[in-house]
């Protein structure tokens, strides 16, 4: 289902399914899609965190997301 989930400085959250769609019901402030996402999709993501400027995102566990 859900391939990767990306949370920006801004503290929004982009994902895209395995095909590179964009899921817009896992879209929005972190605060309020989180717990959603943690729930439906677990371990089975890539989690980012594309902070700052830089042109390479980090990947990071479940728990540091």
């Amino acid at each position: 289902m859900v391939k990767t989930v990306i949370r920006a400085a801004n503290n929004m959250v982009i994902t895209f399914d395995e095909r590179g769609n964009q899921m817009p019901q896992y879209q929005g402030r972190y605060e309020d899609v989180k717990r959603k996402i943690m729930a439906d999709f677990g371990t089975e993501a890539a989690y980012i965190h594309w902070f700052g400027i830089s042109s390479r995102p980090d990947m990071v566990s479940l728990v540091n997301w």
